[in-house]
């Protein structure tokens, strides 16, 4: 691990979690345990691989998986800068969808103006996160990719973020950051 970053034991650290019932997922020794209430889940294999972060809806409307980043864990400028141009950055986020093949992780790159809103937004999405972090700025376009400690993350092309100025995604060649609809002038 790099300097900087968190292990899942340090999620409180940088998150707030909450579940109103408790819900199952599989422990590292592949057999099925009940999580309590607010309790966050990581998730494993019947043969003991880490499969990360568990988000499911829950069982009634109301009682799924809710989580946020601490603003303070982000550059202050990323988060509250005077101008757009200080809160340019790239989200980088490791996942796999529920439902689809368990090792079919997507590796996606977004650039986005409001990353506390934009890491909440992925992270809320059903499945198993393995990776989510931040760096300043837009990384730079290698064609529709981008590199970040020797992995390849694929630009997303859909919209990041919101329409009130942290919306952000690429052209239809995937070589431009472009500012959608609603986004304040750099």
């Amino acid at each position: 691990m790099a300097a900087g970053d968190l292990h899942q034991d340090d999620l409180s650290i940088a998150f707030t979690f909450s579940r109103s019932e408790a819900a199952v997922y599989t422990d590292a020794a592949g057999a099925a345990q009940t999580a309590a209430v607010d309790a966050p889940r990581f998730d494993h294999d019947g043969t003991g691989s880490a499969r990360g972060l568990l988000m499911t809806a829950g069982s009634d409307l109301g009682t799924q998986d809710r989580i946020a980043i601490d603003p303070l864990m982000l550059p202050e400028a990323m988060v509250a800068g005077p101008r757009p141009v200080d809160r340019e950055a790239t989200v980088f986020h490791a996942f796999v969808a529920l439902g689809v093949d368990p090792w079919a992780v997507e590796r996606r790159a977004w650039y986005t103006r409001n990353a506390p809103a934009l890491i909440d937004g992925l992270l809320s999405q059903q499945g198993h996160h393995l990776e989510i972090g931040v760096i300043t700025g837009f990384r730079a376009n290698l064609g529709g990719y981008v590199r970040l400690r020797g992995k390849v993350w694929t630009l997303a092309t859909g919209i990041a973020g919101n329409a009130a100025g942290a919306a952000l995604t690429t052209d239809a060649a995937g070589t431009l950051p472009l500012i959608v609809a609603g986004a304040e002038a750099p």
